[in-house]
């Protein structure tokens, strides 16, 4: 059979010829249409993620640039605040280690103990210069603390480290039964309810070789005077006159004088390791004026310091003693040392 001359098989091819590239066509356009539909979304998903990533850089910009100009901000405040005080704590800190090193001399020569003709045993300029430049920079790192108030001492690593070193001379002055209980143990019993009366007899173990922490801080904000619209410590002209005639001042440096009257190396063993730590973290302190350091290198320079022929000059009264003492006492601050964190928390 044929159709217009067309065989019906060969029509038939050509019908499903015909059908089948309709129908593929169709698809292609499906396709097609999926296609750029797909394209679209991922396109404008694209735009949208690209608009997301340019809205938080620019963010992230705008919070660094923040962040700069307020550690430029901080940083300039820091300074104005903190290196006048750094400036006076570097003569503070120096007159503080090298009176230890004079009382040091002084009981090597025979000159401090219980008896009256010793040289802390009246209230003379001895005794008022010693309370003086042993306490000064506890009164800088009071206002260093206040100071800390108002700026960030995170902001600089060596400002600090300054600050924690005063901060552990703070509590070495509070620190007696700890000192104490240093190896060799040392028998202190201040708490003892006859403690005045045995005192008289074994002042190393019943006379209060420290001050409790309320005395220490009504002693050093004694030392700090208001004027010109700020706060500065006072000078030694200025202790001196206020010791003589103003009577609060003189019932709030009482603890510290009641503290060194009659001190002696030997008698007062607990307060001996006391001064010494005291004056090791001095030194310390101007070490870090002499270059940029962190607490492990603190560590490693105490360590050279303790054993140095300029330690043992100044600060050694007694070769056996001061064998015995040192290393007890470089444990109790290079323990300290080490809680020096950068996350510290405590301010």
């Amino acid at each position: 059979m044929t159709i217009f001359g067309i065989s019906e098989d060969a029509a038939i091819a050509t019908l499903l010829a015909a059908i089948l590239s309709s129908i593929l066509a169709l698809v292609m356009a499906v396709i097609n249409w999926r296609t750029q539909k797909n394209i679209n979304a991922t396109s404008a998903k694209q735009e949208e993620e690209l608009e997301r990533l340019k809205a938080e850089l620019s963010a992230k910009q705008t919070i660094h640039d923040a962040r700069i100009s307020y550690e430029f901000d901080a940083r300039k405040k820091l300074y104005d605040e903190i290196e006048p005080l750094f400036f006076l704590l570097f003569d503070a800190v120096e007159n503080s280690y090298y009176r230890i090193a004079s009382l040091v001399r002084t009981e090597r020569e025979g000159n401090l103990g219980l008896s009256d003709d010793d040289w802390l045993a009246y209230d003379g300029y001895y005794l008022r210069s010693t309370i003086y430049k042993i306490f000064l920079p506890l009164s800088i790192y009071r206002l260093i603390q206040n100071s800390a108030t108002f700026v960030d001492i995170h902001l600089d690593s060596q400002v600090r480290l300054r600050y924690f070193l005063l901060k552990i001379s703070y509590y070495i002055m509070t620190d007696d039964f700890e000192f104490a209980r240093l190896e060799p143990e040392l028998a202190y019993d201040p708490n003892h309810q006859n403690w005045e009366s045995l005192s008289e007899q074994d002042p190393g173990q019943y006379y209060r070789q420290a001050l409790v922490i309320g005395h220490l801080d009504r002693l050093i904000d004694a030392f700090i005077v208001f004027e010109n619209g700020s706060f500065r410590p006072l000078n030694y002209g200025e202790f001196e006159n206020k010791y003589k005639h103003d009577q609060q001042f003189k019932k709030e440096i009482i603890c510290a004088k009641e503290l060194l009257f009659k001190f002696g190396f030997r008698t007062r063993p607990v307060l001996a390791r006391a001064l010494i730590a005291h004056a090791y973290t001095m030194r310390l302190l101007l070490y870090t004026y002499a270059r940029t350091t962190d607490q492990h290198d603190l560590d490693s320079a105490l360590a050279r310091f303790v054993s140095s022929n300029e330690a043992k000059e100044d600060l050694c009264f007694d070769a056996e003693w001061y064998h015995t003492n040192s290393r007890c006492i470089f444990k109790y601050l290079s323990e300290r040392i080490t809680w020096i964190n950068p996350k510290d928390y405590d301010l």
